[in-house]
Parts: C-alpha cells; sequence; structure tokens
C-alpha cells in the first residue's frame, strides 16, 4: 500500500479519537499492513505538523487584515510556544519596518536578534521596552 493512502487511513483514525497502539491494531490485523509503532507515530506527527502550520497560516491571514488599518508604532506578537529553559518570547514590528526577535530568560533580561538588515533606533527599542512591559502585565502565565 502506498505512503500516500497509509497516511490518509492513519488520519481517518487519529481522526476518529485512536490512540497510536489502536491505530497500529487497526493496520495490523484490520488493513494486514506491515507497519512498525514508530512509523505510525512519524505519521501521526506529520499530520500534527501539518495542522499547525495550516492554523499559523490561517493567523498570519488575520494579521494581515487587522494591519489594514493604521501601523502601530510598535506591534509585539508573543509566541505561544516557548523554547526550553525560556521565558516568554516573540516578535516585534516597528514602523519604520524594522523587525525583531526578542527572548526573555528567567532573571527578565532581553536578549533581541533582528529579523531585517535595520537595527532598531534607541528610541524603537524604549518603545518596545515600554510595549513589552504592557504586554506582559496583561499576559495570564
Amino acid at each position: 500500500m502506498a505512503d500516500a493512502n497509509l497516511k490518509i487511513i492513519v488520519t481517518e483514525l487519529y481522526d476518529k479519537g485512536l490512540s497510536l497502539n489502536e491505530i497500529l491494531d487497526v493496520l495490523v490485523s484490520e488493513k494486514e499492513m506491515n507497519v512498525t509503532f514508530m512509523d505510525v507515530r512519524l505519521i501521526v506527527s506529520e499530520i500534527e505538523d501539518e495542522r499547525d502550520m495550516y492554523e499559523e497560516e490561517e493567523v498570519e491571514e488575520e494579521e494581515v487584515i487587522d494591519e489594514e488599518g493604521p501601523v502601530e508604532d510598535c506591534a509585539i506578537e508573543m509566541s505561544s510556544i516557548l523554547q526550553p529553559g525560556a521565558a516568554p518570547q516573540g516578535s516585534a514590528k516597528f514602523k519604520s519596518g524594522t523587525e525583531i526577535k526578542f527572548m526573555l530568560d528567567r532573571q527578565g533580561r532581553i536578549g533581541i536578534e533582528p529579523v531585517t538588515e535595520n537595527q532598531p533606533t534607541e528610541e524603537e527599542l524604549t518603545l518596545f521596552q515600554q510595549e513589552l512591559v504592557k504586554k506582559l502585565q496583561s499576559r495570564p502565565f
């Protein structure tokens, strides 16, 4: 059976709420397929990744619609996925077009990485810090 068909069958079973072991049992006993638990786990991971990317695309489309209004001096977006050992992180876009990624460590220090070639100005960084404090105060942890 082709990989595409296997993925379709696993997707259907996963959407029904079956566990990985139950999916494996169906594939081996009912579909008479020679697959391992790791095969099933990898396919389910692919399915979850594809769905996550689809959801991110929907969010990006919504953001584009929001940006049609007046451009903020500093628009901050907090990431919902945290890197190991890191506190809140996200990105910021300035009116000048400069973009940065940021991360707070456990001591509250800010790490900044430019996304665009331009570096943020001192005024932009000051505005960023002020907006970040507001955003963090309004965010439940």
